[in-house]
């Protein structure tokens, strides 16, 4: 794992150049599908890599697109002397520094994302709020950073969403969390995933189906730390959802013993009428609340295979090249168990004596174990 730093003290943010680092005793580098990935690097105090590597620079290494932040650097007395840590998270946490604004003509309410699918609708809020924000927050731009995404699901008649006031980074999750979305960035060049040579894309991706290509098997040893659960417990096909002045019920097409309810409260969507809203209002409030109900059912499954962690000695398949974090795989537990999993995330370590790296994997809606 060569780890270089990108960037120069000019253009922080274009990270079209790079510096190799060394002086590296260990290193963990975690990709992660919706989660924040992070790293850690170790060396002698003397090494030189805090002056390499200063709080706010990027890196990357040479077998990811994906770039991380250094957040921290802490020297401590071990054994063998003095030793630096330095830790950091993946570059989608600079949203963290950026605040959700109101888009429409009030200033005090929260931010309105217009009807489409969650791709979209978080592909909007961070175009507008980092890239072609209002006059008035103009500052708030991140130069050569750029928003894409996958279409995903798309749903006729999507109706739109309020993201609260919040931090920007956690506005964005209450987007992705809705159909399982994931996010990641990639460094600036001529690709399918970021045509841009001088922009960093933060990406908006719901994986790749590679579950008829790529499987790993109990039977062939490529799985450890596996976690069944048999339950019925989250599944649910009946929904009432309710808020202060209206609701709707969503139904499936389960009854008598088979129907498994649940209650949504959506007083967010009009609690802040203090009146009987209009008809038309009412009908809106009644169609978003629909689209809630609909999503919290698609979400509310049975599970069964839960989790596992691929073992480091697999060699079937490549990261980055068969897979990456956020594909879907198939898998074959014991238990006669065949399912397909997310690969929620890929951990890479290195130290002195080798290095060794494996995915974990998660039964889909889980995004982080």
């Amino acid at each position: 794992m060569d780890i270089f730093r990108v960037g120069t003290p000019a253009n922080p943010t274009m990270l079209t150049e790079g510096v190799m680092i060394s002086g590296i005793d260990s290193a963990t580098w975690v990709e992660r599908y919706r989660e924040p990935g992070d790293f850690s690097i170790t060396g002698d105090v003397g090494s030189g890599l805090r002056e390499s590597l200063p709080e706010g620079s990027f890196i990357s290494h040479v077998d990811t697109e994906e770039v991380m932040v250094v957040e921290s650097h802490e020297i401590k007395d071990t054994e063998s002397g003095k030793e630096i840590q330095i830790v950091g998270r993946s570059l989608e946490t600079i949203l963290e520094q950026r605040l959700v604004y109101a888009n429409t003509i009030w200033s005090n309410v929260d931010y309105l994302a217009w009807p489409g699918s969650p791709a979209r609708q978080a592909y909007d809020l961070l175009y507008s709020h980092i890239i072609v924000p209002p006059v008035e927050r103009a500052g708030d731009i991140i130069p050569y950073l750029s928003v894409g995404y996958d279409v995903g699901p798309t749903y006729v008649g999507a109706e739109g969403r309020w993201v609260k006031r919040d931090l920007l980074y956690n506005g964005l999750n209450s987007l992705l969390e809705i159909d399982d979305l994931g996010v990641r960035s990639i460094r600036p060049a001529i690709s399918m995933t970021n045509p841009s040579p001088w922009d960093t894309r933060i990406q908006i991706h719901s994986g790749v189906d590679r579950s008829a290509s790529v499987s790993f098997s109990h039977y062939l040893g490529d799985l450890e730390e596996v976690t069944y659960l048999w339950s019925k417990i989250p599944e649910k096909n009946f929904a009432v959802v309710f808020g202060r002045w209206t609701q709707v019920t969503v139904a499936g097409d389960k009854t008598g013993y088979s129907r498994r309810s649940t209650l949504i409260d959506a007083s967010d969507l009009d609690g802040g009428y203090e009146n009987q809203p209009s008809p038309t209002e009412l009908a809106d409030i009644q169609a978003a609340m629909t689209l809630r109900g609909e999503e919290t059912l698609r979400a509310s499954k049975p599970i069964a295979l839960v989790g596992a962690k691929v073992s480091k000695e697999q060699t079937s398949y490549r990261f980055k090249k068969d897979y990456d974090v956020g594909d879907l795989v198939g898998v074959q537990g014991e238990y006669n168990e065949e399912t397909v999993m997310r690969v929620s995330e890929y951990a890479i370590t290195m130290d002195k004596e080798g290095s060794s790296e494996y995915p974990t994997l998660v039964t889909l809606g889980e995004a982080s174990v």
